[in-house]
């Protein structure tokens, strides 16, 4: 039953492990302004502080929309994680398995953000 098991995880993941992923856009905010140092003039230092809040604003605003992301691809994988758990307990069940000490147990770990996936199965 396990090679089953194994067979239909490995035929439900082969589109996904396969898969290009899709590059990280690069950020439109062009390049940090240069900071004149203490030396620069009033009309520099002014220059530069206008030119520096719109590049922050920009830069923060593409780190909020990675993040987003990341938050998104984390929760579509969490969804997959569980609906391939909630498979291979259903084709356990089917088969004979005794698998009430397994549906009852403790849920699969969530991804952190680390990075680090905690799937079971």
């Amino acid at each position: 039953m396990k090679r089953i098991a194994l067979a239909v995880l490995l035929s439900l993941g082969a589109p996904f492990a396969f898969a290009a992923a899709d590059p990280i856009p690069p950020h439109t905010c062009g390049t940090m302004p240069e900071y004149p140092g203490r030396l620069g003039t009033d009309n520099q230092k002014r220059n530069f502080d206008k030119a520096y809040k719109a590049y922050d604003k920009c830069i923060r605003a593409y780190i909020d929309d990675r993040v987003a992301t990341m938050k998104a691809n984390e929760l579509m994988v969490n969804k997959m994680v569980d609906d391939t758990n909630a498979l291979v307990l259903k084709m356990r069940a089917d088969s004979g398995e005794d698998v009430s000490k397994d549906a009852k147990g403790p849920a699969a770990p969530k991804m952190d953000t680390g990075g680090k996936q905690g799937a079971k199965y």
